[in-house]
């Protein structure tokens, strides 16, 4: 099992850092660097899944607004026993009114990379 984290400090509060995050998951998810070969449209959240287009490509395991988000994500119609587990933490800054960390970790479930 492969893991891999990141944490990035933003300077907004963490329910804001968790709506930017959620909404506007076309904007810092990188398709051009897709595991799985073209899947075409925008990203979204959408009813407990992670939709590309008409393709559902993950699912929601976690939505609570302003401290954690948890979704696993995967190719299309792929075996959801492969799919990549990802957390994501949102926590104010001490000492930093208005900041908060995003801090996400992710977690290969079978096979190789990440």
């Amino acid at each position: 099992m492969t893991e891999a984290g990141v944490a990035v400090e933003v300077e907004v509060d963490p329910a804001t850092a968790f709506d930017l995050f959620t909404r506007d998951i076309a904007a810092w998810w990188r398709t051009d660097r897709s595991l799985w070969g073209e899947t075409a449209g925008e990203l979204r959240f959408e009813d407990g899944a992670l939709m590309q287009g008409d393709a559902e490509i993950g699912r929601v395991s976690a939505w609570e607004p302003g401290p954690r988000l948890a979704f696993s994500y995967g190719p299309p119609g792929g075996d959801p026993a492969e799919r990549t587990d990802v957390e994501v933490r949102f926590e104010a800054v001490r000492g930093a009114p208005g900041s908060s960390c995003g801090t996400a970790a992710g977690r290969k479930r079978t096979g190789q990379g990440f």
